[in-house]
C-alpha cells in the first residue's frame, strides 16, 4: 500500500469529516454536532495549526492535527484511521509527521488525549513514547517531550 501524507486541503472536507464522523459515531453509537464544531469547515479551524490527511489509492484513510497550545506545546488531535486500513501503520506514520511538524515548529512537548477503554489507543501512544500524566472524567492524558529540530 503506498501511504502519502500531506496538509488538508479545502476539497479534502467532505471526505476527512466523513470518516472523522464515522469513526465517532462507531465509537459511541451517536454523533453531537455540538461536540465537532472544527468538523464545519476544517480548513478554516486549522488555519493557524497543522491538518494532515493519509492519502492511499485516492482515497484519505487517515487524518491527524498539531494545535499549537503556546510556544512551547503543542496538542495532537483527529487522530483516525478507516476500518479498512487499520492495522497497516497509518496512525504511526501520522504521528511520526505530527511529531516532525511540531519539532520543526521549535515545540518542546507534546500532549494529547483519549477516551478511557480505548486500549488500543492507549497501547498505540504508549508504544510511541508517550507518558500517562493523568485521567480526568472520561479521559486519559498524556505527553511527550521531543527533542530539538
Amino acid at each position: 500500500m503506498t501511504l502519502h501524507i500531506r496538509r488538508f486541503e479545502p476539497s479534502d472536507q467532505a471526505n476527512a469529516e466523513r470518516l472523522i464522523n464515522t469513526n465517532l459515531r462507531q465509537r459511541f453509537g451517536a454523533l453531537d454536532p455540538n461536540r465537532n464544531p472544527d468538523l464545519v469547515d476544517i480548513a478554516r479551524h486549522y488555519r493557524d495549526d497543522d491538518f494532515l490527511v493519509a492519502v492511499s489509492a485516492g482515497q484519505i484513510v487517515g487524518t491527524g492535527a498539531l494545535i499549537i497550545v503556546d510556544s512551547n506545546v503543542g496538542r495532537i488531535e483527529r487522530m483516525h484511521v478507516d476500518d479498512s486500513a487499520r492495522r497497516r501503520g497509518i496512525a504511526r506514520r501520522l504521528l511520526e509527521e505530527l511529531e516532525t511538524t511540531a519539532r520543526h515548529r521549535g515545540l518542546k512537548t507534546i500532549v494529547l488525549e483519549t477516551t478511557i477503554g480505548w486500549h488500543d489507543a492507549e497501547r498505540f501512544y504508549r508504544a510511541s513514547n508517550f507518558v500517562e500524566t493523568h485521567r480526568a472524567g472520561d479521559e486519559v492524558h498524556f505527553k511527550k517531550t521531543i527533542a530539538p529540530a
